[in-house]
């Protein structure tokens, strides 16, 4: 069915709260803008889009002459409601305001006055590590210092905030120098991660060395020190070395559990660190912590997820992604394959619902342990009908190496079926497609041979044991 020009996506991603005054908001306008609304309760109303439908229930109504016209309006009318409502809640929003303040202030001579708007700007500014606006507000600061009268006091004052602003500029480059090649190491594992325990100097390699000696502990703050961390731990990730990356894993989660304000002022941020710090345990078989073993202490980092605020609907569907993502890689991992199992069917009716805010990506991800789980057991009809999910959605294809896993996985399942007629086919279905990826690598070359030939002998066992260890089954 058609889309909504994404008005649809927007009215269905609000929470309750923000409906409500979204609705209290319209309350109070002319009758003229209340026309409006009616088109938000009937797409409020819709479980999917339907423009059809949206005609016939507007047959007759003066707006349904200019329907997308009609749209854009409400669109925009629900993002002022947004901004609104968020004002209070979003410290950079409160910023930007009190420096809105305080130029009106200023601009009137009202100089005392602007500098307690400053004052409580640049407190706002510092406790959540905005470094540009700090930058802004030390230049607003420069022009109240301007009006004062000559002083050596003053002098010295204005002094100081020069040595404020250049300190707040090479922070900002460091912290973008650090942000880029952060981005860099995870964009070469997205592109090239099964030769992420390759050897050699890479092209950062150089870079980071020279961050790693000009970095001091020391003299940066909590969040430089949080990017620089992150940095470290995704460079050894690709370079395979997963004990040295979750100790940059394990110092960016302490960081955070010492430092309440990190918490709360970087709640996504957080739950990634908090994702991060399992992942790096996880693939270096809990080796560093042996207690993760026992699933009492997976359920206490799990406590610590359901601890982030939800500032967000964003932040709260993140929570049940990740919490979701750890309880069934542990069960594989531990191979405690009936409590995943259990796991899976206690959200399975949800999942639909977390689906739509998740992404395509996230969401494979997940299907994935799904079919991995009732392989485990046996169930190999259950486990095809969860890789079927992905091999379906066109846009799940996008995604290369889950694309590729997922193809390869269901040529496993059909012969574990014994879906010999259908697994001929299956196989050529599937070479033409990672035909056609330029990066075909040479281990799933093997498999598409190995399974080449137990379909013709109908009998593989050997060749099929060595695909699962290839693809980790």
């Amino acid at each position: 069915m058609k889309r909504s020009d994404g008005l649809f996506d927007l009215i269905h991603s609000l929470t309750p709260a923000e409906k409500r005054y979204f609705k209290t908001t319209v309350r109070g306008q002319k009758a003229k803008d209340q026309k409006y609304f009616l088109l938000f309760v009937i797409l409020d109303k819709q479980l999917v889009y339907d423009e059809n439908q949206l005609r016939e229930l507007l047959k007759g109504e003066p707006l349904l002459k200019e329907l997308h016209v009609t749209k854009n309006y409400l669109f925009e009318s629900i993002l002022k409601s947004l901004r609104r409502y968020h004002a209070k809640s979003i410290a950079h929003n409160t910023v930007l305001q009190l420096l809105e303040d305080y130029n009106i202030l200023f601009q009137r001579g009202l100089f005392r006055l602007s500098h307690l708007k400053l004052h409580k700007a640049k407190k706002i500014a510092q406790q959540f590590y905005f470094h540009t606006l700090q930058m802004e507000i030390v230049i607003c600061e420069l022009r109240l210092a301007i009006q004062r009268r000559y002083s050596e006091k003053n002098i010295a004052y204005v002094s100081s905030l020069y040595s404020d602003l250049r300190r707040l500029l090479d922070q900002s480059k460091k912290n973008y120098d650090l942000s880029e090649l952060t981005n860099t190491i995870f964009a070469k594992w997205m592109y090239d991660g099964r030769n992420r325990a390759v050897g050699g100097e890479s092209e950062f390699d150089g870079i980071l060395r020279v961050v790693q000696k000009e970095f001091s502990h020391e003299t940066n703050d909590e969040f430089t020190k949080s990017i620089y961390n992150d940095l470290n731990k995704n460079y050894y990730y690709v370079k395979g070395n997963y004990k040295k990356a979750f100790i940059y894993a394990q110092m960016n989660f302490e960081l955070f559990r010492n430092y309440a304000d990190l918490r709360k002022n970087s709640p996504q941020h957080y739950l990634t660190i908090i994702n991060d710090y399992y992942m790096c345990l996880l693939n270096s078989s809990f080796a560093q912590r042996p207690d993760f073993k026992q699933f009492q202490t997976v359920e206490k980092l799990l406590l610590d997820i359901e601890r982030v605020p939800n500032a967000d609907s964003a932040i709260k569907n993140n929570k049940v992604l990740i919490s979701c993502c750890i309880r069934l890689s542990w069960c594989l991992s531990m191979k405690e394959y009936k409590r995943g199992i259990t796991f899976c069917k206690t959200i399975e009716k949800q999942l639909p619902k977390y689906a739509e805010k998740w992404g395509k990506m996230q969401v494979s991800i997940v299907y994935l342990y799904y079919a991995r789980l009732y392989f485990a057991v046996g169930d190999f009809k259950t486990s095809l009908e969860w890789i079927n999910k992905i091999l379906v959605d066109k846009e799940m294809e996008a995604f290369d190496e889950i694309a590729c896993t997922a193809r390869l996985f269901s040529l496993i399942l059909y012969y574990e079926l014994k879906e010999f007629d259908y697994l001929g086919y299956a196989i050529r279905n599937t070479s033409n497609f990672l035909n056609r990826k330029k990066h075909l690598y040479p281990y799933e070359q093997h498999i598409l041979l190995f399974l080449k030939r137990a379909c013709k002998v109908k009998d593989g066992k050997k060749q099929i044991e060595q695909i699962k260890h290839y693809t980790k089954i």
